[in-house]
């Protein structure tokens, strides 16, 4: 049975769908252990692109899922944790996203998003590294973590525009941990944003790939699986469980694909690893603009968000 909502009716805080339980610290929640995967519409068997995510943490807490409306010229961007302020140029895009508790964010509506995908096709999400926080200083803007991901869904039109974008600021990594990037859009650009940490400047480095867990793809030969390896991070056995699921089903690649592999990569809750437990799982498709989203791996228990037409459905 499937029941069907508009989104607006699930919306009573501007925050949509919640799901968790209890939040557990006044700042915002990161998960430590990130499994993505990305699936171009050239590479699959019906053309279309899909994006795939799951987010792994221990303790459990509060996230909304729901849609941002697009914003007149001159909506205004503020961040507490860099001071950033900006007003659009011009309209913004419609967005999904992935939001903690605004009572994280002192109530704040537009609190910390950390994926979504906006009506252009372009998909966002952050994952956590376990390198020194990113605090570029190169005299431009500052853009805070927890904006970027925002600014994105509001802006880009393409992962092209997206880098663009983040090229104009020195990125602050927030909550005192680093991060990357991975950012896709409906033609099939996949690309993963990182700061470089064997450089002291941390530059921005840009590299192309359709997965990515918790370590600097810019140095997966440094990265030994079920291990720790320094400041190039951790999750190799999970990136490798991705690559092999994607290499055996090249021929029929589609949404299947994504959840065999978030399926694959899940783990269940282990209370000496604050990295296990999987909280959500969620499938962007970027071309059809909306998402399937399962909660603590009840996989026949999906949500699907469409962004086109304003409504949640509980599928079954």
């Amino acid at each position: 049975m499937r029941f069907t909502h508009p989104v607006n009716t699930l919306k009573k805080l501007g925050c949509g769908l919640a799901f968790g339980a209890t939040a557990i610290m006044a700042m915002p929640t990161s998960a430590l252990a990130c499994t993505q995967i990305y699936m171009g519409s050239k590479l699959t068997a019906d053309g279309n692109t899909y994006y795939g995510r799951s987010e792994d943490f221990g303790p459990r807490y509060v996230k909304h899922f729901g849609i941002e409306p697009a914003h007149k010229d001159g909506n205004e961007y503020t961040s507490v944790e860099s001071g950033f302020e900006y007003k659009s140029k011009g309209a913004t895009y419609r967005y999904t996203f992935v939001r903690d508790n605004p009572s994280q964010w002192e109530d704040r509506y537009d609190a910390y998003s950390e994926a979504g995908i906006n009506e252009k096709g372009v998909s966002i999400a952050v994952l956590t590294l376990d390198s020194e926080p990113t605090k570029q200083d190169t005299g431009k803007p500052v853009l805070a973590t927890t904006m970027a991901i925002r600014l994105v869904l509001d802006r880009a039109a393409t992962t092209a525009e997206a880098v663009e974008l983040l090229q104009q600021y020195d990125m602050f990594a927030t909550s005192g941990r680093d991060y990357h990037f991975y950012i896709t859009d409906a033609a099939g650009d996949g690309r993963v944003i990182e700061y470089d940490c064997d450089d002291p400047a941390r530059p921005m480095v840009v590299t192309p790939s359709q997965q990515v867990t918790n370590f600097f793809v810019k140095y997966k030969e440094n990265v030994l699986p079920n291990q720790k390896n320094g400041i190039y991070g951790h999750g190799r056995e999970r990136y490798d469980t991705v690559l092999k699921i994607l290499a055996q089903q090249k021929d029929v690649l589609s949404p299947l694909t994504v959840w065999d592999a978030l399926r694959a990569v899940a783990q269940e809750p282990d209370s000496k690893d604050i990295t296990s437990n999987t909280q959500w799982s969620i499938c962007f498709h970027n071309s059809t603009l909306s998402a399937d989203v399962a909660l603590r791996r009840h996989w026949d228990n999906i949500f699907r968000f469409r962004l086109t037409e304003n409504t949640a459905t509980a599928l079954s």
